[in-house]
């Protein structure tokens, strides 16, 4: 279920985030614009800080990003920002990524607004990224790309719903497997992501 969060307070978000709980939604969705489509002067919640929020208040539903631009923020920031929402939410992060369409959300914020091309290639760096930022047997990580770089990139605490690094899913998911399927030793399910390049 969508939460709105355009033309709405953190007050309202939240009674309709509970409200959805109670009526036994399992997964609960934000969308990751930093301005409202029809103007930026819109009132608009931020995605990762409202998903925080959410899952502060919530306890059973899933929560998720429609979708992350990973272009629109520093793609090492935004990896930390989603282990860390993760741990708030005891595992029920759903990150969705994609590559941006909104200009200005970009440029507005000091990042470039690449081609259509470019921003796709953007997801496939900033995939590679997460993969390594999560992967619980990497203590540091590094990574040199033609559109961003991080130099021993220390994460922790890891996602609770940790993924291993390996090659993607058919959905571009950083993660090496879907929630639900065993993984070796005690290491929980990895987490389901979406991609898409939008």
């Amino acid at each position: 279920m969508s939460v709105s969060q355009i033309k709405r307070t953190w007050q309202e978000t939240r009674r309709a985030a509970s409200a959805f709980e109670e009526m036994g939604f399992d997964s609960l969705w934000v969308n990751d614009h930093l301005y409202g489509p029809q103007s930026p002067a819109i009132p608009m919640l931020e995605a990762w800080t409202l998903a925080a929020g959410i899952a502060a208040v919530t306890e059973k539903p899933e929560i998720g990003t429609l979708v992350t631009p990973v272009g629109m923020r520093n793609p090492a920031h935004t990896g930390k920002m989603i282990a860390t929402v993760d741990n708030i939410a005891g595992g029920r992060i759903i990150p969705g990524f994609g590559s941006g369409w909104m200009a200005r959300e970009f440029s507005d914020f000091g990042m470039p607004f690449v081609g259509t091309r470019d921003r796709v290639r953007q997801l496939g760096e900033g995939l590679q990224i997460f993969r390594g930022m999560f992967d619980p047997d990497q203590e540091e990580f590094s990574f040199e790309g033609e559109f961003f770089h991080a130099e021993n990139l220390v994460t922790q605490p890891k996602p609770r719903a940790t993924c291993r690094s390996s090659s993607s899913s058919a959905s571009g998911s950083p993660c090496a497997s879907p929630r639900g399927t065993p993984t070796s030793g005690t290491t929980p399910p990895a987490p389901r992501t979406t991609s898409n390049t939008k």
